[in-house]
Protein backbone atom coordinates (compact mmCIF):
# COMPACT_ATOMS: atom_id res chain seq x y z
CA UNK A 1 0.00 0.00 0.00
CA UNK A 2 1.26 3.50 -0.90
CA UNK A 3 0.49 6.92 0.51
CA UNK A 4 -0.30 9.67 -1.98
CA UNK A 5 -0.87 13.24 -0.81
CA UNK A 6 -3.80 14.97 -2.52
CA UNK A 7 -5.96 18.08 -2.33
CA UNK A 8 -9.74 17.87 -2.69
CA UNK A 9 -10.97 20.59 -5.10
CA UNK A 10 -14.26 20.95 -6.93
CA UNK A 11 -15.30 17.39 -6.06
CA UNK A 12 -12.04 15.82 -7.28
CA UNK A 13 -8.94 14.54 -5.43
CA UNK A 14 -5.88 16.14 -7.06
CA UNK A 15 -2.53 14.47 -6.24
CA UNK A 16 0.18 16.91 -5.17
CA UNK A 17 2.87 14.90 -6.99
CA UNK A 18 2.94 12.38 -9.86
CA UNK A 19 1.38 9.07 -8.82
CA UNK A 20 2.70 6.72 -11.50
CA UNK A 21 -0.79 5.24 -11.84
CA UNK A 22 -2.21 4.57 -15.31
CA UNK A 23 -5.32 6.48 -16.44
CA UNK A 24 -8.57 4.94 -15.22
CA UNK A 25 -6.80 2.89 -12.53
CA UNK A 26 -9.29 1.92 -9.84
CA UNK A 27 -8.11 2.64 -6.29
CA UNK A 28 -9.52 2.56 -2.77
CA UNK A 29 -9.02 5.72 -0.70
CA UNK A 30 -8.54 5.80 3.08
CA UNK A 31 -8.80 9.41 4.19
CA UNK A 32 -6.72 11.15 6.85
CA UNK A 33 -8.04 14.73 6.95
CA UNK A 34 -5.32 17.33 7.50
CA UNK A 35 -6.92 20.69 8.23
CA UNK A 36 -5.14 23.90 7.24
CA UNK A 37 -3.94 26.05 10.16
CA UNK A 38 -6.85 28.49 9.73
CA UNK A 39 -9.35 25.64 10.04
CA UNK A 40 -7.60 24.42 13.19
CA UNK A 41 -7.86 27.92 14.67
CA UNK A 42 -11.57 27.99 13.84
CA UNK A 43 -11.98 24.61 15.51
CA UNK A 44 -10.41 26.03 18.69
CA UNK A 45 -12.88 28.93 18.68
CA UNK A 46 -15.81 26.54 18.22
CA UNK A 47 -14.59 24.42 21.15
CA UNK A 48 -14.54 27.53 23.38
CA UNK A 49 -18.05 28.47 22.27
CA UNK A 50 -19.31 24.92 22.83
CA UNK A 51 -17.81 24.99 26.32
CA UNK A 52 -19.67 28.23 27.06
CA UNK A 53 -22.96 26.72 25.95
CA UNK A 54 -22.37 23.48 27.86
CA UNK A 55 -21.40 25.25 31.10
CA UNK A 56 -23.63 28.31 30.84
CA UNK A 57 -20.54 30.55 31.08
CA UNK A 58 -21.64 34.06 30.14
CA UNK A 59 -18.12 35.58 30.11
CA UNK A 60 -17.24 34.47 26.59
CA UNK A 61 -17.43 38.04 25.28
CA UNK A 62 -14.87 39.09 27.89
CA UNK A 63 -12.62 36.15 26.94
CA UNK A 64 -12.98 36.40 23.14
CA UNK A 65 -9.20 36.32 22.59
CA UNK A 66 -8.58 33.14 24.61
CA UNK A 67 -8.13 31.18 21.38
CA UNK A 68 -5.08 33.23 20.47
CA UNK A 69 -1.68 31.58 21.00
Amino acid sequence: MRTIQAIFENGVFRPTEPTGLPDHAKVTLYLDLQLPAAAEDSAKVWRILEQGVATGDKTLAQRHNDHQP
